[in-house]
């Protein structure tokens, strides 16, 4: 009988102990895997969408007395005083002369709407809707952009309250004036303040009085130039999505190393608690092995392949069943889209610590295995 026979007969008569010390090792190699594949693929995934959608930036005026906040921003609303606004042709001339290659830019005017259904005020958005298209990419839209002056797309908090759907209507009204606009579409949830939000586009009437601020977005680690902005406006560098997931995946990096600490001694604890519990139940074995001609170097090269078998079967099935589990931990993640990355490097990287730590923590048990006399055993259970 071969070395190979030995071990495997060997585990698959303790089976027990066996699914026992396979189950432990699956788990820890599938927690390690979940994590590093879900933080590989997080980060790739937040580099690549910097790069295509760059960071972005709002200009506005600095010296607005009343004022919101977008996306951490103080900005202005419902202003009358003209040197407040931006007109259409400063707009054109940031566009067409400045020097800064923008991915996308776009003006915002804002101008707060009273809801004729219920008299409650809203904030309408207009906007450049092809620019808008550049800067916001991630957006998902239930319906369609609007193609008219008079269509509108709504937050999707706005959604949800009034049970509105593409084709339905919104009677909205400034200043006494009243128009009713068609909802062409709804925002799938941001978990940002686009979110209370409604765009239509900036040519409409209601935004006849200029622009409040600007949006853009410039390429990743390029530098804004404060080119041929207006005296009192300032562009300023805003915390996107993108910038926010960034800032979760690094403290996810902050915390993995003691997950993994974690989750190895955890490990450990289990295979050596099975193990010695094993060694007490095999000492007939190893004493029938004694007897007929074994030496401690045999049964110890037959002890590690076991543990070696266990560490690459757990190890492997461990990495395939966390990728798995790493790739619906993304379809559950709003927030994230990402698919689950572990390199070749990595996967012989886990497997070759598993079988180290599984050999370290099987040292003990080996070395009493092997202190003990087989003519005793033999005696006392003869």
């Amino acid at each position: 009988m071969s070395w190979l026979q030995l071990v495997f007969v060997g585990l698959k008569k303790r089976r027990k102990h066996t699914a026992i010390l396979l189950t432990g090792t699956i788990l820890g190699v599938l927690m390690i895997t979940v994590v590093l594949a879900s933080y590989q693929g997080m980060k790739e995934s937040v580099k690549e969408n910097l790069e295509r959608y760059g960071e972005v930036y709002i200009l506005s005026n600095e010296n607005k007395t009343e004022q919101i906040s977008y996306r951490g921003v103080p900005l202005f609303i419902n202003s009358n005083v003209q040197s407040e606004k931006l007109s259409k042709d400063e707009f054109v001339s940031i566009k067409e002369k400045s020097n800064n290659h923008f991915i996308g830019i776009s003006p915002r005017a804002v101008q707060a709407v009273v809801n004729q259904d219920d008299n409650k005020t809203y904030a309408l958005v207009g906007i450049d809707l092809e620019e808008e298209k550049k800067l916001k990419p991630w957006w998902k839209v239930w319906g369609s952009w609007p193609n008219a002056e008079k269509e509108i797309l709504i937050g999707y908090d706005i959604a949800q309250k009034y049970n509105l759907y593409e084709g339905d209507t919104l009677n909205l009204s400034l200043n006494g004036s009243e128009e009713t606009f068609v909802v062409s579409g709804y925002l799938h949830y941001t978990g940002h303040i686009d979110d209370q939000l409604m765009f239509t586009s900036i040519n409409h009437p209601f935004f006849a009085n200029g622009i409040d601020f600007v949006e853009a977005a410039l390429p990743y680690q390029a530098v804004m130039k404060e080119e041929h902005v207006p005296l009192g406006w300032s562009w300023s560098k805003v915390e996107s999505t993108i910038d926010e997931k960034a800032e979760i995946i690094s403290e996810i990096a902050k915390i993995t190393p003691y997950i993994f600490i974690a989750v190895t001694l955890l490990g450990t604890a289990v295979i050596f608690v099975t193990l010695l519990s094993q060694t007490e139940e095999r000492r007939n074995e190893f004493s029938l092995w004694r007897a007929i001609g074994f030496n401690r170097a045999m049964i110890s090269k037959i002890l590690v392949m076991e543990t070696v078998a266990i560490a690459i079967i757990g190890s492997l099935i461990g990495i395939m069943i966390g990728i798995a589990l790493a790739n619906i931990f993304n379809g559950m993640m709003s927030e994230f889209e990402f698919f689950a990355i572990i390199s070749w490097n990595q996967i012989l990287i886990i497997i070759s610590a598993t079988i180290i730590v599984s050999i370290l923590t099987a040292i003990y048990p080996i070395s009493l295995a092997l202190k003990q006399d087989p003519l005793k055993l033999l005696k006392i259970n003869g």
